[in-house]
């Protein structure tokens, strides 16, 4: 066990007289000296002393004899006069103001208002997205004076850059991309806001691909879905009135404008003073013009006093516009043209080509074609 070690100064455990070089010995070593601040540890000799406490931190530092190299930076080590470093006690820690925490020191614990300072510098250096609040937007007001990174939630539709500002709905977020932006008009400011819309009502879709240049059109009946309608733009008329055409030797597809229908007929008997069909064609729902051509056959032997060619919906019998009349003709082929018809089918409907004679000797036979165009 060791002895107290006040009582190794001589005289102290006895009534002889203390000397005086002993008790600044035992002193230096074993008393820690305040002091006011670090610049009066820097301006004394401290030789010998083992301990200090400083008034400007509250904390204790003791001298590490062996260290020689550390800097002084008046809060974890701070050297004497005669370049003693005395260092702060371990398990102490020292209250760090400096908001840029430039010490980055295991022994000093920064204040609230230096960690809060600190930070912000950091989301400020960064322009990082900061919520500021909300905005109600349904008296138009203008847009707040904000710094880039500032955002704000619209708490109530409206307007926002005024009453020629930008509509905005509940929930959108106003994002500033400009620092020092000041508060403003869309027309003044409003280039430096960005508006992101927190729904898509009334949106319009798409498909994930489409043909350049093709007219969109849309795909069922809500409203919000568009298709490539697979019709190039330059078929639509370039002028009111104006239809552009085909220019090269194709056809016009089924049940577009244009459509093509024939049928023919050959060798087909004529009965004197009745009507026969020469030909026939299935046509399908449209508004047609049908028109068609009979040749009136002769074997050299027949003569022929009426001729009368016709489109018809009904078979074996005349149609309202006739061409033909009265003729004489002996031992030759007369052509005749039937008028061309108008047909507005709502339905699949078997229109006839029509011929009717009177004529006498041989055996007279009829030959012909009827052809339909889709008009509309």
């Amino acid at each position: 066990m060791s002895a107290n070690p006040i009582d190794s100064v001589a005289g102290l455990a006895s009534a002889a007289d203390v000397s005086k070089s002993d008790f600044r010995t035992w002193a230096k070593g074993r008393v820690s000296q305040v002091f006011a601040d670090a610049t009066e540890i820097r301006n004394t000799t401290l030789a010998g002393q083992s301990a200090i406490c400083l008034k400007t931190t509250g904390k204790d530092y003791y001298l590490d004899g062996t260290d020689t190299t550390t800097a002084d930076d008046g809060l974890t080590c701070i050297i004497s006069n005669d370049g003693k470093r005395f260092k702060l006690a371990s398990g102490q820690f020292v209250l760090d103001t400096d908001a840029a925490l430039g010490a980055n020191s295991d022994a000093r614990v920064a204040s609230q208002k230096a960690v809060k300072s600190y930070v912000d510098q950091i989301v400020g250096a960064a322009d990082a997205m900061v919520f500021k609040g909300v905005i109600n937007c349904s008296a138009s007001p203008n847009y707040p004076a904000a710094d880039r990174g500032w955002t704000y939630k619209v708490s109530a539709a409206g307007k926002i850059g005024g009453a020629s500002g930008t509509n905005v709905e509940v929930g959108d977020t106003l994002f500033c991309i400009t620092d020092g932006t000041a508060s403003g008009t869309q027309a003044g400011v409003g280039a430096s806001w960005n508006i992101i819309q927190a729904n898509m009502d009334g949106g319009v879709t798409g498909p994930a691909t489409a043909v350049g240049d093709n007219v969109a059109a849309f795909n069922g009946t809500s409203g919000k879905i568009v298709k490539d309608s697979g019709k190039p733009l330059a078929a639509l008329p370039s002028a009111v009135g104006q239809l552009p055409g085909t220019t090269t030797n194709d056809n016009a597809s089924a049940g577009n404008v244009g459509e093509f229908l024939s049928s023919s007929g050959t060798g087909v008997a004529l009965t004197p003073g009745g009507s026969v069909n020469i030909a026939s064609r299935s046509l399908p729902p449209g508004d047609w013009d049908v028109e068609g051509i009979i040749a009136f056959g002769n074997s050299g032997a027949t003569t022929y006093t009426a001729v009368l060619a016709s489109v018809s919906t009904t078979s074996a019998t005349r149609g309202s516009l006739e061409a033909g009349g009265n003729v004489n003709i002996a031992g030759a082929t007369h052509n005749l043209i039937a008028p061309r018809t108008r047909l507005s089918l709502a339905s699949t409907t078997t229109v006839y080509l029509v011929a009717f004679s009177q004529s006498s000797g041989g055996s007279p036979t009829g030959a012909g074609t009827i052809s339909a165009r889709r008009v509309r």
